[in-house]
C-alpha cells in the first residue's frame, strides 16, 4: 500500500477510504499514526453532513485536531474548518466562529506550503465568509477579491460561481438586499454561460429567496418554476425539494393557502424520499409554522413532535432543539396543558443553558412565565419574565422583547400592581409605534382599558376601550372588536347604563359568533386542502408505480428480445460450423446422413418463423421504428430492413452474420448499401441514425 503523500488533498468523499488506508498502514507497521487521526477524519465528514454540533462534540473535535499531522492533510484541515464555519452559522457564540476562522487561516498557510494556489483561493473565500459572520459590516473583502481575481485569471468558472455567491451572502449579512440580488444573479449568469446546470440552479434558488424577501413575489415564483422545469425527482432532487419549499412560503405570503400547503407537503415528501434529514427537519418546521399561524395548534403540534422525534433518534440539529422545545411548550400552553408546557419549556431552558444560547434561554423563560401566570404563581411568573426580558435585551431582539413586556404587563396586572403595569404599557406602546404593528397597537389599547377597569377607573377604561374599538374596526380585527365590545359592556354595566351594556353584549356575541364561524370555515377549508393534497400524493404514487411497472415490462421485453437474438445467432453459428465440417470431410460414408440433419436445421420455414417471432417482440418494444424507417428510406429491401433492425438492437457484425446466415462480407455490403440509400456521409454513425428513428 502506497504512503499518503503530503501533497494529496483528499476530498470529503474520499475520507472514508482514507480511514481504511490509515488503518492498513498501522497494521502493516508503516509509520503508525495516532488513532485520533482516524477519528478526526470521521468527525470532519460528520460535521459537513450535519452542519451542527454540541459543546461536547466541539471540545472533542478541537482536541483531536490538535493531534492531527496537519502538514500532511491540508485539504482535510480546510474541509474541517469549513465544517466548523457551517456548523457555527446559526450559533450564538462568536468565539466559536473565530475558532473556525483561525483554522481556515492555518489551512491557507498549508496550501501555500504545498503550492496549491487553488486551495489558497478557496480558503480565502471561506475566510471572508467567516469574517462576515463575526462582523457583518466589516467583512474581509481583500481575501474575497484576491480569490475572485485568481479564479477569473484561471477561468475556473465553477469556483467563480461560488465566489459570487459568497459576495451575495456577505451583502445579505449587511442588509443590502439589492446588492445581494445582483451578485446572486451574476453567479447564475456565470454558471449558465459555463454550462454548469447544478451550480446555476443553486444560484437561481438564492435569487428567488432574495426576490421573496424584497417582496417581488411574482419574479421569485417565476424563478422557482423555472427550477422545477429543469429538475425532477431523479435529477437534482435536493434542489427541487428546496424550490418546492420556497414556493410554499411564497404562496403562504400571498395568502394562497391551498397551493402553499400543497408545495410544502410535496417538499416534505421529496426530502423523505431521498432520505435528506436536514430537509425533512426544515419542512416539518415550515408546516408546523403554517398551521400555528392559522390557529390549528393540534396539527402544528403533530409536526413539531415529528421534528423532535427525528432530532432525538438521529442526533441531528441538536443546536435547534431548545427553540423547537420552546415552540412545543408554547403550543401546549395555548391548548391548555400547563404541565406539558412547563416540562418542555424547562427542557428547552436546560438545553439552552448547556449550549450557552442566550436567546433560546429567554424564549423558554417567557413560556415559563406565561405558564406560571396561568397557575396563579405570580411571583415565579415575574421572575421568569424578567429573566426573559434580560436575555432579549442582551440579544437586541426587539420583537421578542415586545412580547415579553406584554407578558410582564399581564403579570403586574394580576398582582394588582396597576401603576407599574400602566407605566410599562406606556413604554411598550411607544415601542409598538416604532415597530409599526397595527394589531399590536389595538391589543395594547385593549390591555390598557382592561387594567383601568381592574383598577376601578371605569371612565378611563371606557375611553381606552372605545379607542380600541375604533382602531380594531379600521383594520377589521374581529377578535379585538369582540374584546372591545365585551370590555365596553362590562364598563357600562358597572356604572348602571344597562341599555348600553346590553347593546355591547349583543354586539360582542354577534362578533364572537362570526369569528367562531370564520374559524370553523377556515378549519374546513384547510381540511379540504389536506384531503386534496393527500389525493394528489396518492395519484402521484399510483402513477409512479404504474410507470415503474411499464419500465419493468419494457426491460422484460428487451431482455426477451436480446435472448431471442442471441439464440438465433448461436443456432446459426453452430449450423455454419457443422456445414464447414461437412464440407471439409465430404466423401465419407455418413455425409448424406449429416446433410439431412443440416437441411432439417436449415429449414427455411423454421428460420422464417423464428424471425417473425423476433420481429413481433421487436415491434412491441419499438413500435415506431419500422414505420419511421419506411418513411425515411422506402427503397430498402426486406433483408436490408432486417439488418437495420439488428443494428438497432446494438448487435455486432458477427451476431448479424449468424442470425441472417450470411458471411461477414455480406453484412458489410448490406451496411454500405443502407448508408448509400439513406444518404449518409462518412461522419454519420449508422447506429445513431437508426436509434433516433
Amino acid at each position: 500500500m502506497a504512503r499518503v503523500d503530503k501533497k494529496q488533498n483528499p476530498t470529503l468523499d474520499e475520507l472514508h477510504g482514507l480511514c481504511a488506508r490509515l488503518r492498513y498502514e498501522r497494521e502493516q507497521g508503516m509509520e503508525p499514526l495516532d488513532k485520533l487521526t482516524e477519528q478526526t477524519l470521521a468527525i470532519a465528514r460528520q460535521l459537513l453532513r450535519d452542519r451542527g454540533l454540541d459543546d461536547a462534540d466541539l471540545d472533542d473535535a478541537n482536541r483531536i485536531l490538535a493531534a492531527l499531522p496537519a502538514d500532511r492533510y491540508p485539504r482535510l484541515l480546510h474541509n474541517y474548518a469549513e465544517a466548523l464555519r457551517l456548523a457555527y452559522t446559526d450559533w450564538e457564540d462568536n468565539a466559536s466562529v473565530e475558532e473556525s476562522r483561525n483554522i481556515l487561516y492555518a489551512a491557507r498557510q498549508l496550501f501555500e506550503a504545498v503550492g496549491s494556489a487553488t486551495g489558497v483561493a478557496e480558503t480565502q473565500v471561506r475566510i471572508s465568509m467567516a469574517d462576515s459572520i463575526l462582523d457583518p459590516q466589516n467583512p474581509n473583502w481583500d481575501e474575497l477579491e484576491r480569490a475572485r481575481i485568481y479564479f477569473e485569471r484561471t477561468n475556473d468558472r465553477a469556483r467563480l460561481v461560488k465566489t459570487w455567491r459568497a459576495y451575495g451572502f456577505i451583502h445579505r449579512g449587511q442588509g443590502d438586499r439589492e446588492l445581494e440580488l445582483e451578485y446572486f444573479q451574476r453567479a447564475a449568469d456565470v454558471a449558465q454561460a459555463a454550462a454548469l446546470p447544478r451550480a446555476e440552479i443553486v444560484a437561481r434558488n438564492s435569487v428567488a429567496s432574495t426576490l421573496q424577501v424584497l417582496g417581488r413575489l411574482e419574479e421569485a415564483e417565476a424563478c422557482l418554476h423555472e427550477i422545477l422545469l429543469r429538475t425532477d425527482d431523479s435529477r437534482f432532487p435536493l434542489l427541487r425539494a428546496g424550490a418546492l419549499q420556497n414556493l410554499g412560503r411564497i404562496h403562504d405570503d400571498r395568502g394562497n393557502e391551498i397551493k402553499a400547503l400543497q408545495y410544502l407537503q410535496e417538499s416534505l415528501t421529496l426530502f423523505r424520499s431521498i432520505d435528506n434529514i436536514a430537509g425533512v427537519l426544515i419542512s416539518l418546521l415550515n408546516l408546523a409554522s403554517y398551521f400555528y399561524v392559522r390557529g390549528d395548534y393540534a396539527t402544528a403540534l403533530e409536526y413539531y413532535l415529528q421534528h423532535l422525534q427525528i432530532i432525538r433518534e438521529h442526533g441531528r440539529s441538536q443546536h435547534s432543539l431548545p427553540s423547537v422545545l420552546a415552540d412545543v411548550a408554547n403550543i401546549y400552553l395555548r391548548l391548555g396543558d400547563i404541565e406539558k408546557a412547563l416540562t418542555n419549556a424547562q427542557e428547552s431552558y436546560d438545553r439552552a443553558v448547556e449550549g450557552n444560547l442566550i436567546l433560546q434561554q429567554a424564549l423558554a423563560q417567557n413560556v415559563i412565565a406565561q405558564a406560571r401566570l396561568r397557575q396563579g404563581r405570580f411571583d415565579d411568573a415575574l421572575v421568569a419574565a424578567e429573566a426573559s426580558r434580560a436575555g432579549m435585551k442582551a440579544k437586541a431582539e426587539m420583537r421578542w422583547l415586545f412580547r415579553v413586556e406584554k407578558t410582564r404587563v399581564r403579570i403586574l396586572n394580576a398582582m394588582t400592581r396597576y401603576e407599574e403595569a400602566l407605566a410599562l404599557l406606556t413604554t411598550i406602546q411607544e415601542e409598538a409605534r416604532s415597530l409599526g404593528g397595527a394589531r399590536d397597537a389595538v391589543e395594547l389599547e385593549t390591555m390598557r382599558g382592561m387594567i383601568y377597569y381592574e383598577a376601578g377607573q371605569v371612565s378611563e377604561a371606557l375611553r381606552h376601550y372605545q379607542s380600541s374599538l375604533r382602531k380594531a374596526e379600521t383594520i377589521a380585527a374581529r377578535l379585538w372588536i369582540a374584546r372591545a365590545h365585551e370590555g365596553l359592556a362590562r364598563c357600562y354595566e358597572s356604572i348602571g347604563r344597562d341599555g348600553d351594556a346590553l347593546r355591547h353584549y349583543r354586539l360582542y356575541m354577534q362578533t364572537d359568533k362570526e369569528l367562531f364561524n370564520a374559524l370553523s370555515d377556515e378549519r374546513a377549508r384547510r381540511q379540504q386542502a389536506l384531503v386534496r393534497v393527500e389525493r394528489a400524493e396518492q395519484d402521484r404514487e399510483r402513477l409512479r408505480l404504474h410507470n415503474e411497472g411499464l419500465a419493468l415490462e419494457v426491460e422484460r421485453q428487451r431482455l426477451n428480445l436480446s435472448k431471442q437474438a442471441m439464440h438465433l445467432a448461436q443456432k446459426n453459428e453452430l449450423l455454419r460450423q457443422i456445414r464447414e465440417t461437412v464440407s471439409k470431410g465430404s466423401g465419407r460414408k455418413n455425409d448424406s446422413q449429416l446433410q439431412r440433419i443440416i437441411d432439417d436445421f436449415s429449414d427455411e420455414e423454421g428460420q422464417e418463423n423464428a424471425w417473425e417471432s423476433f420481429k413481433r417482440e421487436f415491434q412491441a418494444l419499438h413500435p415506431e421504428f419500422m414505420p419511421s424507417l419506411a418513411r425515411r428510406c422506402p427503397e430498402l429491401t426486406p433483408t436490408e430492413r432486417r439488418v437495420c433492425t439488428l443494428i438497432r438492437m446494438d448487435l455486432s457484425t458477427k451476431d448479424i452474420r449468424s442470425i441472417l446466415f450470411v458471411t461477414t462480407r455480406a453484412v458489410e455490403s448490406y451496411r454500405y448499401r443502407i448508408r448509400k440509400k439513406m444518404g449518409l456521409t462518412g461522419d454519420d454513425n449508422l447506429a445513431n441514425v437508426l436509434a433516433a428513428l
